[in-house]
C-alpha cells in the first residue's frame, strides 16, 4: 500500500507539472549577464546594465512584480570557473519591467561577477 501511495503522489505531481508547462507556467524568461553587464543570452530578457560595480539592472519584456525571481553566481561560457561570491535581486522599484542585482564577493564587498537569472511567474 505504501509503495502505491508514492507511485500516485508521484503521478500526481508529474500531471501537475506538465499541466502547468502546457499552460505556458513554465520557468520561460531568464538572463545569463556577464560581469560588465552584457546580457550574453536569455528569453523574455532586453538588455542588462552594469551601474556600479556589483550593480546591474535586468530588463525583460513583461511586467514582472508579481512574478519569484532566483539568481546564482556563474560564467555565461562553457568553460572556466567563476570566482565565488553571492548574488541578491529584487524587482526595481521604478521599473515594473526590471530587476536589481547586486553581486558580491566572498568578504561581502560588492564585486562585478556574472550571474544567471530566472523569473518565474
Amino acid at each position: 500500500m505504501k509503495g502505491t501511495t508514492i507511485f500516485v503522489a508521484a503521478a500526481a505531481l508529474a500531471l501537475t507539472f506538465s499541466a502547468a508547462l502546457a499552460g505556458g507556467n513554465a520557468p520561460s524568461d531568464f538572463a545569463v549577464v556577464d560581469s560588465d553587464g552584457t546580457l550574453a543570452r536569455g528569453m523574455g530578457a532586453t538588455g542588462a546594465i552594469h551601474l556600479e560595480t556589483g550593480v546591474y539592472e535586468v530588463d525583460f519584456v513583461k511586467n514582472i512584480t508579481a512574478c519569484g525571481y532566483t539568481a546564482t553566481i556563474g560564467l555565461s561560457g562553457t568553460a572556466g570557473a567563476s570566482d565565488p561570491g553571492t548574488v541578491t535581486v529584487v524587482g526595481r522599484s521604478e521599473n515594473n519591467k526590471a530587476l536589481y542585482i547586486q553581486t558580491f564577493n566572498t568578504k561581502g564587498k560588492p564585486a562585478d561577477l556574472g550571474f544567471h537569472v530566472i523569473v518565474q511567474c
